[in-house]
């Protein structure tokens, strides 16, 4: 991987906080961003996990490691990612997923809509 980042690739890690992913596989490897798994966020989140969450964005930030979270659903999850340096939120509460092709009207739509 180091060698397609010298070449000018991107490289992310993808769901971290999940499976086998750990702080260690974080120390050999050059990453541009990491995204956060949605499990991070979960409806339930209890202070400790939020806390740990938190400084998890922050340390990872703290490797100039751009930083994106899956799984935002509530807007109780945009106030928790708000204190933190989370450079992207993704999930269900911006928008579903959905086709390439309806990219464009999706877009016009959300532009043509009165802000709040």
């Amino acid at each position: 991987m180091v060698g397609l980042h010298e070449k000018g690739y991107r490289v992310s890690l993808d769901d971290f906080g999940s499976g086998y992913s750990s702080l260690k596989a974080l120390s050999p490897m050059i990453f541009d961003e990491i995204k956060f798994d949605r499990a991070f966020l979960k409806t339930d989140i209890t202070k400790k996990e939020a806390t740990l969450l938190l400084q998890l964005i922050k340390l990872v930030k703290s490797l100039n490691t751009a930083v994106v979270c899956e799984g935002v659903e509530t807007a109780e999850n945009v106030a928790l990612l708000d204190q933190s340096q989370c450079d992207i939120f993704q999930g269900y509460f911006y928008h579903k997923p959905f086709p390439i092709e309806e990219l464009e009207s999706v877009y016009l739509s959300q532009q043509a809509a009165p802000s709040l």
